[in-house]
């Protein structure tokens, strides 16, 4: 049975810093000054169509100013509430929502309809009107319009403030699946560098003590370059196919010295340029790590087979290892592999796979790994 890797990968974002809030708030700021602007325009408009249909000579530019100054305290509240609602840490609960309110309607408000009306009855009269002019002209119905307004821009503000807090929330959870996915990532790379270094130094301690001095000498040589090429490996998120073939190549090399050269490769590669692909480093090492261990037994004493196929389709990297051995035995799959197919998960869920094959059929081969990885668009030639 295929043996899948699965994760659901999550898309992660950045949680923006003070800088930006403060100027994501002076954007929101700006956009309702706008938006109030605009309701200005249309009310000066809509006035003046009606009064000229019965016959008033109207002026637009006193009409804006008329409007200008009933509608100012609006994007003023507007703005004091949204700056106050920023500074709230845990966001706005209906007893908060309840209590402002309260204050508007029996602070704002009254003060509102006093300014508006004085200001109507001012334009009126032409002089500073007395309370009397002031309640001949005050007019239930502006002040149901008042109340109405009011309670339609503390809602919108309210809703707003709720959705900028659920967002922030969601940024924040993503950025900590970020950071967790981060050191999962880490912890399962960082698994695999010792492990290659013990499992080298421990076919080049078999050599030293079969008395294989100078065959041990070289494979110390070999190994002191992959140990190079993990060491530099180790900086970087992503590096080309072509340095993670040629690393498999001399690791293979390494393992075929401790076989008296029993272990014979055949390559099968697809003719690109691999170098303008990009996977992450040790990606393919465990999977040549499993085929090899798997072998073992037989290199101990006879010829092994293990043919490598490796191509792109779509923009995925597909990667064959096929190797001789007992088809009747099941290979051991090694903790690194474990490790491997978790690391493959992570970083690209369902997308990516690893499938073990098994011959029944085939003279040469008893058994085979695949893995099929996605590649970044950036490496896509």
């Amino acid at each position: 049975m295929p043996m899948l890797a699965s994760f659901d990968h999550a898309k992660l974002i950045t949680v923006p810093d003070t800088a930006c809030s403060t100027r994501s708030l002076w954007r929101s700021i700006a956009l309702v000054w706008l938006l109030w602007t605009a309701l200005l325009f249309l009310a000066t408009f809509a006035n003046l169509y009606d009064l000229r249909n019965v016959g008033v000579p109207v002026n637009i530019q006193r009409q804006l100013s008329k409007f200008f100054v009933v509608l100012l305290p609006w994007p003023l509240l507007s703005t004091g509430l949204m700056l106050y609602f920023s500074t709230l840490r845990n966001g706005i609960r209906w007893q908060l929502a309840l209590k402002i309110f309260a204050v508007l309607v029996l602070a704002f408000l009254p003060v509102h309809i006093l300014y508006e009306h004085a200001f109507l009855a001012f334009r009126i009269n032409k002089h500073a009107p007395s309370w009397d002019e002031l309640m001949q002209i005050l007019s239930p119905m502006q002040i149901w319009v008042d109340v109405m307004v009011l309670l339609f821009t503390l809602s919108a503000h309210v809703a707003v403030s709720y959705w900028q807090r659920s967002r922030q929330q969601l940024m924040i959870a993503s950025q900590s699946r970020q950071d967790i996915l981060a050191l999962k990532l880490l912890q399962l790379r960082s698994h695999l560098e010792p492990y290659f270094l013990f499992s080298s130094l421990e076919g080049i301690e078999n050599l030293l003590i079969n008395a294989e001095g100078p065959t041990a000498t070289r494979a110390l040589a070999r190994l002191s370059d992959l140990l190079r090429y993990v060491l530099e490996s180790s900086q970087e998120t992503e590096i080309s196919i072509d340095s993670e073939i040629r690393f498999s190549k001399d690791y293979l090399s390494l393992q075929n010295l401790g076989f008296a050269d029993r272990l014979q490769v055949e390559w099968a590669l697809e003719e690109r340029d691999w170098s303008a692909h990009q996977i992450p480093p040790l990606l393919l090492y465990p999977l040549f790590d499993y085929a090899v261990r798997n072998m073992q037994a037989q290199l101990q004493h006879a010829s092994g087979h293990l043919r490598v196929q490796a191509g792109i389709v779509r923009n995925v990297l597909h990667l064959a290892l096929d190797f001789s051995g007992d088809a009747n035995q099941l290979p051991t799959v090694t903790d690194e592999l474990q490790a491997a197919q978790q690391r493959i998960a992570l970083l690209q869920g369902k997308d990516a796979a690893i499938r073990f094959v098994r011959y029944t059929a085939s003279e040469t081969f008893a058994h085979g790994i695949t893995v099929d990885f996605p590649l970044s668009e950036l490496s896509d030639a």
